[in-house]
């Protein structure tokens, strides 16, 4: 059965119901949240000084695509003295971040050239992220108010800048495939809540029109009369849907059953799907793997080389765990002993004594006790081979693995996990026996942060949002509107970054929406975030 709610007229027989979303001013009065919707993230970038003007390979290959003229006509200006912020920034407007960033390494010993590129980068970084921009606008007055009219640049910068934001980067029109009759039903809902949510805190006249379509589990291939739906109501971009299955079903189709641009609410685990991705077909999820990556990126950014993994012996778990070896290896990383837990056991004393050398160093004092034949007072030592574990783990393994750990004589070894070793923020209670560690967390799940603030006010509006996972999937809705509100931003420039609720969000070439995570260490029961590497 199909019903509508608005003026699109009932389609019966279907098996897809849709909500036309299209709400009164009043009601949108009486519907707003009060709470200031935030999308700043918790850390600012790198300075635009020293830090920026780092070598990095120039990705421009036409004439098109470089600034070359745009910086020629500003030493002009400067030269005649009638330089304009607003026309600079104008010209600026079309370049890629690497361009700019490019064009202020070559330049960066010109005193005249720098300030002006310094503004445009940091422009073109943070467009997308106001409160962020503010800052680092004030640190660029700070640094220039000596050589250039500071006060005045920086008021005429965010002029443009909000100028710039009032227009159309994104689809107008929005169809969101959710859950209906479906196990997945709840998730949807969590999801369909923060679209909803962020979509109300937008400015009336910045608001898309949203369509809602809801797929039963029991007519997978009602899934099919969604494209033409799409179609009929003008949709320019669907968001979904959320099974991964229901993904791969789409991606593997070679008709032209599904034409309409779609970002997926998952991502297909075959390679040979994932490369079905592109500009028309991007995916965002929630992904534990990509946890596991950026653990092995961090790992390598702390110079650390030689890692023992530990790892739920499940599916879940080995997919973890392999996931880690694969791009630590990658990074230059050497995998020493990767060995599974049984995550039912309390005890993993035989396990943990084995994989830290403990077995061998107290065969080898008996050895010796047996040469010598006397006893020795001797302690069993662990191996010296490693200089660091990953723990692919839930939360409540990684409180009992921990201490576990510290008891066998690692304690000096760092242990790098994700953030599934704790039940959504940090408990200082809870997870005592996680002092220490260090894991890459959304900015959502952390206390301290403005989203992490919000999340606190969402969970209390929201009390279906009963679980860390469908807290952390209202957070992934309320990043889809911000999503695609700058989606033709974040298509063309992949260095284009949105500082979400579920971490640092941008769009690869692959077609896939990634996470940047902050990386905190638990201390005195908090996660405090750790400077970027």
């Amino acid at each position: 059965m199909v019903y509508h709610q608005g003026m699109i007229a009932s389609l019966p027989h279907a098996h897809i119901r849709i909500l036309w979303i299209l709400l009164g001013l009043s009601v949108l009065a009486g519907c707003a949240p009060t709470g200031e919707f935030v999308r700043s993230g918790p850390q600012a970038i790198d300075g635009y000084g020293e830090a920026q003007t780092r070598t990095e390979r120039r990705v421009a290959e036409s004439s098109e695509e470089r600034a070359d003229g745009a910086v020629r006509a500003l030493r002009n200006r400067i030269r005649t003295n009638t330089v304009s912020t607003q026309q600079w920034l104008s010209d600026l407007a079309q370049y890629r971040i690497n361009e700019i960033r490019w064009q202020l390494q070559t330049h960066r010993d010109d005193l005249q050239l720098r300030p002006w590129l310094e503004l445009a980068l940091m422009v073109h970084t943070q467009r997308l992220n106001p409160s962020m921009l503010d800052a680092d606008l004030s640190r660029w007055a700070r640094a220039y108010g000596d050589q250039l009219p500071s006060d005045t640049i920086r008021a005429e910068t965010k002029s443009w800048v909000d100028a710039w934001r009032a227009g159309s980067h994104g689809p107008q029109t929005i169809g969101i495939i959710l859950p209906g009759d479906s196990a997945l039903a709840t998730p949807g809902e969590a999801i369909k809540d923060g679209i909803l949510d962020a979509w109300l805190a937008l400015d009336l006249e910045r608001r898309p029109e949203l369509f809602f379509y809801y797929v039963d589990d029991d007519q997978p291939q009602s899934l099919y009369q969604v494209p033409q739906m799409a179609i009929d109501d003008g949709v320019d971009w669907l968001v979904g849907p959320l099974p991964r299955l229901q993904v791969e079903q789409i991606l593997k189709d070679r008709s032209a059953r599904w034409m309409t641009p779609t970002l997926f609410l998952n991502v297909p685990r075959p390679e040979g799907l994932r490369q079905a991705l592109g500009n028309r077909r991007l995916a965002f999820a929630l992904s534990p793997e990509d946890d596991a990556r950026q653990a092995a990126i961090y790992a390598r950014q702390l110079g650390l080389e030689r890692a023992l993994v530990l790892e739920q012996n499940t599916a879940w778990g080995q997919r973890m765990g392999d996931t880690f070896v694969n791009q630590f290896r990658a990074q230059g990383g050497r995998v020493v002993e990767q060995a599974g837990y049984d995550p039912m056991v309390v005890d993993h004393s035989d396990l943990l004594e084995s994989v830290l050398g403990l077995n061998d160093s107290k065969r080898r004092i008996e050895a010796l006790q047996r040469l010598l034949n006397e006893p020795l007072q001797s302690q069993p030592e662990r191996r010296t081979d490693i200089d660091m574990i990953f723990l692919a783990s839930r939360a409540a393994d990684a409180r009992q693995i921990r201490p576990q750990l510290q008891f066998f004589r690692a304690e000096d070894l760092p242990v790098i996990a994700t953030a599934h070793a704790v039940d959504g923020s940090v408990d200082g209670r809870r997870d005592v026996d996680l002092e220490g560690l260090y894991l890459p967390m959304p900015p959502w799940f952390i206390d301290t942060t403005d989203p992490g603030q919000e999340r606190a006010s969402a969970e209390a509006r929201h009390q279906q949002l009963s679980t860390p996972a469908l807290s952390h999937l209202y957070a992934m809705g309320r990043d889809l509107t911000g999503v695609m509100r700058w989606l033709g931003v974040m298509q063309d420039d992949p260095d284009a970054q949105l500082q979400g609720m579920t971490g640092t969000l941008s769009v690869s070439a692959m077609g896939e929406i990634e996470r940047e995570l902050t990386w905190v260490q638990i201390e005195d029961g908090q996660s405090r975030p750790q400077p970027r590497q």
